[in-house]
């Protein structure tokens, strides 16, 4: 014993010890190297976007939408969504006018019926022009359910709008313009406006295009060749 009382040991007695330390606490070259190489693999695979930061792999699909897309990119991955039969993207917004109450109820109630949304801005020159024909198509379907979303900033301009010329409808309105929710669901911006999709009473889409009267026809044909605009039971 040492005078504080601790245990002397000399080189021999350590030897063994230490011998067993090592190959009980230290790891061998090859393990380094096996902890290395995964190491490296998941930085490459994080720097593909083939896995998560907490190391989930991804399929190709999930992996494409891991990557942040740029708008346009965006765009058009939904503009390839938009094909006729497909689920139409349901349309959430607050509502311009505060007078047609609950958004949710109310639009839950449309998405029970064929109708037709319109994105449209007070200051879009086609627009304009195609204002005295989506009026007139209004009455003479008035059965048939309008939603109509507004791209302008501000929504007094919006509502100055619709007062003077009459547009009827429910009109949506969330101020974001281009970079609104409806907007990049239906790649409105690969369109431009004014941009109507219309909508059969199964929230399938049915037909998109710019032109009042294509859509005219496009109700015509709906009505009279089958009851996809009808009410869903």
């Amino acid at each position: 014993m040492t005078p504080c009382g601790w245990p002397s040991y000399t080189d021999s007695d350590m030897r063994p010890r230490w011998k067993a330390m090592k190959r009980t606490t230290c790891p061998g070259r090859r393990q380094i190297c096996l902890v290395a190489a995964m190491a490296g693999l998941m930085l490459a695979m994080l720097a593909l976007g083939l896995c998560t930061s907490n190391g989930r792999v991804l399929t190709h699909e999930q992996a494409s939408d891991h990557h942040t897309r740029t708008p346009k990119e965006e765009w058009e991955l939904s503009d390839r969504r938009l094909t006729p039969g497909s689920y139409a993207p349901l349309v959430r917004l607050p509502f311009l006018f505060a007078k047609d109450g609950d958004t949710t109820h109310l639009l839950d109630s449309i998405n029970r019926h064929a109708h037709v949304i319109l994105f449209w801005a007070s200051w879009c020159a086609d627009c304009r022009e195609e204002t005295h024909a989506l009026v007139a198509l209004q009455k003479e379907f008035p059965q048939l359910p309008w939603l109509t979303v507004s791209l302008d900033n501000e929504a007094s301009k919006a509502r100055q709008y619709i007062h003077t010329h009459a547009l009827g409808g429910i009109h949506l309105f969330d101020g974001r313009g281009w970079r609104g929710s409806a907007c990049n669901d239906y790649a409105v911006a690969l369109h431009g406006i004014p941009f109507m999709a219309l909508i059969d009473r199964y929230g399938k889409l049915y037909w998109t295009g710019q032109q009042t009267d294509s859509l005219c026809l496009a109700i015509l044909r709906a009505t009279t060749t089958s009851s996809a605009c009808g009410t869903k039971k």
